[in-house]
């Protein structure tokens, strides 16, 4: 098992995935000093119960390693934070110490292995190179892997329209195959497209 600290949010992180954060409770900026200065990830985590702000929420027992990658203090008190998306974890046993902030012990999940895409997913491979085409190329990770089965699960996840649970449920998928073909499905039966 491994110790981690926990910062519970209102947004799921994927491996590869690209999330940023601006942080102003002390709890935190003082664990995103630690992580700096040990150059640690932290757990990023669905709420399953609770709020960002205040008491300490109750996380989803699945979360992701959010490694630093860019951050900057625009003013006292708050620093904004870039994360990329590590390994998978599965959350043990929490503490919750006297500040409200959360610490863990955790067991990091296996690498999914890299998986070429089959027939039957090129709609979905579409959807999503045209959606990469119209955003900003530095909100992804490199290299993009557009012909990697959990690669792009993972970025469907976080592009679609879909509620945080939903993105949850996919996160804890540990088939990328499956996960493919639960959005795969969806995109289908709605004949969902991109603007």
């Amino acid at each position: 098992m491994l110790p981690l600290d926990l910062f519970p949010v209102d947004s799921v992180l994927f491996p590869d995935g690209i999330v940023r954060l601006k942080v102003f409770e002390t709890r935190y900026i003082d664990m995103v000093s630690r992580c700096l200065k040990s150059e640690q990830p932290f757990g990023l985590c669905l709420i399953r119960q609770g709020a960002e702000v205040g008491k300490a929420a109750e996380p989803c027992k699945i979360g992701t390693l959010a490694h630093i990658t860019e951050w900057d203090m625009p003013q006292q008190g708050v620093i904004n934070i870039t994360v990329q998306g590590g390994r998978r974890f599965r959350i043990n046993d929490v503490e919750v110490v006297a500040d409200q902030s959360i610490r863990a012990q955790v067991s990091l999940l296996d690498e999914l292995p890299r998986e070429k895409i089959g027939t039957g997913f090129e709609g979905a491979v579409s959807i999503l190179q045209k959606m990469l085409t119209r955003l900003r190329s530095e909100q992804f990770a490199l290299p993009h892997r557009s012909d990697d089965v959990d690669w792009v699960a993972n970025r469907l996840a976080e592009l679609l329209p879909m509620e945080n649970i939903d993105r949850q449920n996919l996160l804890e998928q540990d088939d990328a195959l499956l996960r493919l073909q639960a959005i795969n499905d969806v995109l289908q039966s709605t004949q969902w497209k991109p603007d």
